[in-house]
């Protein structure tokens, strides 16, 4: 009686289908993770916050992404304030290391937003999966000059 039991139970086991969901990881690129490419580019940096200065005549902003070989990614957002009719852009790209070909992975235009702070996210991307050993990625922020009212927070990337 016990001996048929044992094979109810392992028939039962083995017939169970084993099922892999990817887990959902993310990066963040808090406001400091981002640097001026150009020394002419004047920024403030506050408490949770990055903006362009008024005078400066360029306002790009990059950050390095660092994300694990085979990475897929799913989603970009990114944490901002635009208070007046400035519009700017966020770019994900990646560069060939042996070619240095640069390619746009996703772009977003920040619409006008008032009030708190909110979210503006893609999911349209290409070239979703991390190949580190041929491209290194990053984040580029384009803030025209005079948009002082344009605040950056941070840029989240969910992946698998």
């Amino acid at each position: 009686m016990a001996y048929n039991k044992l094979i109810i139970v392992i028939v039962a086991l083995i017939a169970i289908p084993f099922v892999s969901y990817a887990q959902t990881e993310s990066l963040y690129l808090s406001a400091y993770a981002f640097y001026p490419m150009s020394s002419d580019t004047e920024w403030f940096a506050n408490v949770g916050y990055i903006r362009i200065e008024m005078t400066s005549p360029e306002g790009k902003l990059r950050a390095p992404v660092l994300l694990p070989d085979g990475a897929i990614i799913k989603k970009i957002l990114l944490r901002y304030r635009q208070d007046d009719d400035t519009i700017f852009a966020l770019t994900l790209y990646r560069r060939n290391m042996y070619t240095d070909v640069e390619q746009v992975m996703a772009s977003m235009i920040a619409p006008q937003m008032s009030g708190n702070f909110g979210y503006l996210s893609t999911y349209g991307i290409a070239y979703r999966t991390v190949n580190n050993s041929g491209y290194c990625y990053y984040v580029v922020i384009d803030i025209p000059s005079g948009a002082r009212a344009a605040r950056i927070a941070g840029v989240k990337i969910l992946y698998e």
